[in-house]
């Protein structure tokens, strides 16, 4: 089944709802404002069970960590959401009204500057939540730097901590004696399929951070291939060493994008290869990659390292143990290129059944709940819900 968000513009019947249950899955909300790109906001139009703040502090890239889950859990009519990115001003609200800000990626400057923050809003009745969803192995030098001044302060100072992976989870209690909770990367809907996307021609994605060394080695390969006479389109995004090194014409270079135009380059892609080498901070990493790609059907090659946990070899991707498993699997699928359709489809049928943030929008609100009632206690609750 499928799970959208859809935005009615005309009166809700009981014919209307009959025929858009009857077409696929539905969660049905309501939106009293709009939602801007700076700020999502849902007001309930009664007593709230949980007001759920985001402040992003590393905005870039992680619309899946903050924007996409904040529009979910606003689809519920006793839920209230607020997002911020690096500042903000939360609402004022009474104290004993559940709570909870989720701060990403906070980097504080001392230990004790930010307990004294956290101590504030706790004075305030906010639960403090921390996401975290990267290694610091993986941060550029200056962000290591400042992550160094004062290890997981942030992580260690909140009252729980989310983030994506199981293997990241138990890196972080290994410094952390909190509540840490894996919130696996999912999506809020499923994309539709471009037509030019299924036209034939192989198009093929690489697309990802600190991924340069690895996407190098396999561009070596993609040349060989291109020498044979096999026909290949590229899609380069953001790394320009890896553009140059395409010995082709029929290749797009995309330098930074935002999440919306980066799910329309997706969707002129049929192929994608996610190579990763494999390392502490690599095995951290989560499956977004694979879960963003397949949903828009597109046939996934990536390596054992995080993607064997997620790829079902030859059902709804290829996974390649070696560096060099990368060029044989493309021309496997250049052979068969049916497969290529068939591989995304079934990628895509999987994301649908599996992660979409409908799937778990009350489980995550209710452990939200819980964090604030660990902190206030279970009688402000009680009081709260009277």
């Amino acid at each position: 089944k499928i799970c959208r968000h859809e935005r009615f513009d005309r009166p809700l019947n009981a014919e209307l709802i009959k025929t858009k249950l009857s077409e696929r899955s539905y969660l049905l909300c309501g939106s009293l404002s709009a939602q801007s790109e700076a700020s999502i906001q849902h007001k309930a139009s009664h007593r709230t069970r949980l007001t759920i703040a985001m402040l992003a502090m590393a905005p870039s890239f992680a619309d899946v960590r903050t924007k996409l889950p904040l529009s979910a859990y606003a689809t519920l009519p006793d839920v209230e959401v607020f997002y911020f990115e690096r500042q903000g001003s939360l609402p004022s609200l009474p104290v004993d009204q559940p709570k909870v800000l989720v701060v990403q990626r906070q980097l504080p400057d001392a230990e004790d500057a930010w307990q004294a923050v956290v101590d504030r809003l706790h004075t305030k009745g906010w639960a403090v939540v921390a996401e975290w969803d990267d290694h610091p192995d993986l941060f550029a030098p200056a962000i290591r730097a400042k992550f160094d001044k004062v290890p997981w302060a942030s992580v260690k100072l909140a009252d729980a901590v989310q983030t994506s992976t199981e293997l990241l989870a138990s890196e972080i209690r290994r410094v952390v004696h909190r509540d840490v909770v894996v919130f696996d990367n999912r999506l809020l809907e499923l994309p539709r399929i471009a037509p030019e996307s299924k036209d034939g021609t192989a198009r093929v994605l690489m697309a990802g951070l600190n991924r340069t060394s690895e996407f190098l080695k396999v561009v070596e390969q993609l040349n060989q291939i291109l020498v044979q006479g096999h026909r290949l389109e590229f899609i380069v995004v953001q790394d320009r060493r890896v553009f140059d090194a395409i010995h082709s014409s029929h290749k797009k270079f995309f330098p930074q994008l935002n999440y919306e135009e980066y799910n329309n380059v997706l969707s002129i892609c049929n192929l994608v290869l996610m190579p990763l080498s494999d390392s502490l901070g690599n095995r951290c990493k989560s499956d977004l990659k694979w879960v963003e790609c397949a949903s828009h059907g597109i046939a996934c090659i990536g390596s054992r390292v995080v993607y064997g946990e997620t790829i079902r070899h030859g059902v709804d991707g290829l996974l390649a143990d070696e560096i060099d498993d990368f060029g044989r699997h493309v021309i496997s699928l250049l052979k068969s290129p049916g497969l290529i359709t068939q591989l995304g489809t079934e990628a895509r049928r999987r994301v649908a059944n599996e992660r979409l943030l409908c799937q778990v929008v009350e489980q995550r609100v209710s452990w939200y709940l819980s964090v604030w009632q660990s902190v206030f206690g279970l009688g402000m609750a009680a009081d709260a819900s009277d």
